[in-house]
């Protein structure tokens, strides 16, 4: 099926988006790339006659009125800092008002397994609750619930895509990131733990070409009530698994260091991004594994690169 108009990818310097825009071109559909750094944009989109390449302020209404103008679908990707994490919820209300004065007809915001509650022993479907005990968590439950709220059937349809940890070619916001660097220099990788619990990951350019499919997917946007969908990885692993398995694929050996609780205060202490992510900890000590049926089944199936394949990809790109 052919994806109506012109999307906006807002968030386009992320790494889904700069692997979803090639796609989007490779059909044949226009799109606009919207982000806090025009160079960047015209760096990673360049000499593409279907891009257009806008230069956003998050801060500014006009300018989040232009980003979204005429465009018929939005892709909400934007990505804030940990500690700024609460400044999701204002931008996403402007963003929500531009994009229905603009014209609008549907929008997707890409979320991330973190608004369930209560790991189970079962994968998780959508219907699991969505009680997070966490401030970021909770943040990201609101920020759903927003996008859900705001569909109206035949005028502005919303959806939500929720997906397991990412990897991938240049995902510098992975907990596999410094795993890939050290193994390259053949020095010791930092890993986050526990590192033996049942985990997943999404390899993004399957996270880009199963939303290329969605919205291509027009029963996916013609409910009378807003959708959201899991997109899980391609099988059950585990950190150690995965580290171990990327040390071997550039055949050095694997030299990695969990740190212990003390460790843990230092290293939280010197790097905010480790001090905010810690919170969200407890997605390690137990499984929260996505069950997509309900996505597979719209689509018809879902492109699932095995880890093998998607370590092997991830480091032949230097």
């Amino acid at each position: 099926m052919a994806i109506p108009g012109k999307v906006a990818l807002l968030g386009a310097n992320g790494a889904i988006g700069r692997t979803l825009g090639p796609l989007l071109s490779a059909r044949g559909t226009p799109y606009r790339v919207v982000g806090r750094s025009l160079l960047a944009l015209q760096v990673r989109f360049h000499e593409d006659p279907l891009c257009e390449h806008y230069q956003w302020d998050p801060e500014d209404d006009a300018s989040l009125a232009e980003a979204c103008s005429g465009a018929n679908t939005v892709v909400y990707l934007v990505g804030i800092a940990l500690w700024k994490f609460k400044d999701h919820l204002p931008l996403m209300d402007r963003v929500l008002r531009a994009s229905r004065a603009a014209g609008v007809q549907r929008f997707l915001l890409v979320s991330s397994n973190w608004s369930y509650s209560e790991a189970s022993a079962t994968k998780i479907t959508e219907q699991h609750p969505r009680r997070p005990t966490t401030d970021k968590g909770e943040i990201r439950r609101e920020q759903e619930d927003r996008v859900l709220r705001a569909h109206e059937p035949g005028v502005f349809a919303t959806g939500v895509l929720r997906m397991a940890d990412l990897y991938g070619p240049k995902v510098e916001a992975s907990h596999l990131w410094s795993v890939f660097q050290a193994a390259r220099k053949g020095t010791e990788a930092q890993v986050l733990g526990p590192v033996d619990t049942a985990h997943e990951f999404v390899f993004v350019p399957d996270a880009a070409a199963t939303i290329l499919q969605l919205l291509a997917q027009d029963a996916a946007w013609r409910g009378a009530t807003a959708e959201a969908w899991n997109l899980a990885g391609p099988s059950v692993t585990t950190i150690r698994g995965m580290t171990e398995a990327i040390f071997e694929t550039e055949r050095k050996p694997a030299k990695y260091n969990v740190p212990g609780a003390l460790m843990m205060r230092v290293v939280r202490a010197m790097n905010p991004y480790i001090r905010e992510l810690s919170e969200m900890q407890y997605l390690l000590r137990e499984a929260w594994l996505l069950d997509d049926a309900k996505l597979s089944a719209l689509l018809g199936g879902l492109p699932k690169t095995g880890y093998a394949e998607g370590i092997r990809q991830t480091l032949a790109i230097r």
